[in-house]
């Protein structure tokens, strides 16, 4: 009788996790701090900005769902001052990435969990969408279109993790890799931008077979 092959999952916020905090253990240190915090509220307000009509797509609008989804918990931030001041910040910073150029944009997708299964390292990948748009730059192929991905704050590990990532799973959930990939953090305004091809494909099925092996990390970190 044959045995049922178990496929590995890797899940994007899990990895992120580790990489961030690599010893982060105790049910303490997992409690959320101020970043979290300023990341959930920004999340909420990109994903409802895309629900107003085009005309009320505006800055007044990012504050007000800001002002909705901010936290109250203000002892988790340095100061009553910082408390504000991280508030106004990443209103500033989502008003210059969101009513630019893609104001008027209709997302192809926001915030959408996608699972896909990759042969070639043998595993599954799972990782939520926060947006895709369509890509009409000079650069684009026809019918190209754009990741993006809004944090609070990009180090170097998470960064590289998620253009790997995302370039692996779109090349097999969609049959096409994107024209471009994004971060944009919300703590310095900073866009860190990558253009995948056929050869860096390469690259990120190797990240993502390393990053196999911290699977049992991972599970362990959820454990303690």
């Amino acid at each position: 009788m044959s045995q049922t092959h178990e496929v590995l999952r890797l899940e994007d916020y899990k990895l992120e996790e580790l990489l961030r905090n690599p010893r982060r253990n105790s049910e303490r240190e997992r409690d959320v701090n101020w970043q979290q915090l300023a990341q959930y509220a920004a999340s909420h307000c990109v994903n409802e900005f895309y629900t107003l009509p085009i005309e009320a797509r505006t800055e007044q609008s990012i504050a007000a769902i800001i002002e909705r989804r901010w936290s109250n918990r203000n002892y988790k931030f340095h100061s009553n001052e910082h408390f504000l001041q991280t508030k106004q910040q990443v209103i500033s910073q989502l008003a210059a990435f969101l009513t630019g150029e893609n104001q008027a944009c209709e997302p192809i997708v926001c915030f959408e969990q996608f699972s896909v299964y990759v042969p070639s390292i043998d595993m599954e990948l799972s990782q939520i969408i926060q947006l895709i748009i369509e890509d009409n730059s000079r650069d684009s192929a026809a019918n190209g279109y754009k990741v993006q991905k809004f944090v609070f704050e990009a180090n170097e590990a998470t960064v590289s993790t998620f253009f790997h990532m995302t370039t692996v799973l779109c090349a097999h959930a969609f049959e096409s890799l994107p024209a471009s990939i994004e971060i944009l953090s919300l703590h310095n305004g900073k866009r860190h931008a990558y253009h995948p091809d056929e050869a860096t494909l390469l690259q990120s099925l190797d990240y993502m077979s390393l990053a196999k092996s911290l699977l049992p990390l991972i599970d362990t970190a959820q454990v303690n």
